[in-house]
């Protein structure tokens, strides 16, 4: 769920995964297998990632965490709804540390 997370948290913050892949200095299409979830990102590219987004490591596996206990449809939107409270909360620290 590493690549979900990383996706909606892209997204949130207005990067297509083109902008995303160029900062991390990878091709378009690896990102989209990771965010798809058919390759596992390094931790160094977890690292990267979570630079490029401006979310701790921890924050992002977490979330990704959150994303990955499924328990059905419902349980999804739960979680999702969580998933952007965590993601709105994490910009309102970010803008009042800046």
């Amino acid at each position: 769920m590493i690549g979900e997370a990383i996706k909606i948290i892209r997204v949130f913050n207005g990067m297509t995964q083109k902008e995303m892949a160029d900062e991390l200095q990878m091709s378009d299409s690896y990102l989209s297998q990771i965010e798809s979830g058919k390759r596992t990102p390094t931790l160094e590219t977890i690292s990267s990632v979570s630079k490029t987004l401006r979310i701790p490591v921890s924050s992002l596996m977490f979330f990704a965490e959150q994303l990955g206990s499924d328990r059905g449809a419902e349980d999804r939107e739960r979680r999702l709804a969580f998933g952007r409270r965590l993601i709105e909360f994490l910009s309102k620290v970010e803008r009042t540390a800046g």
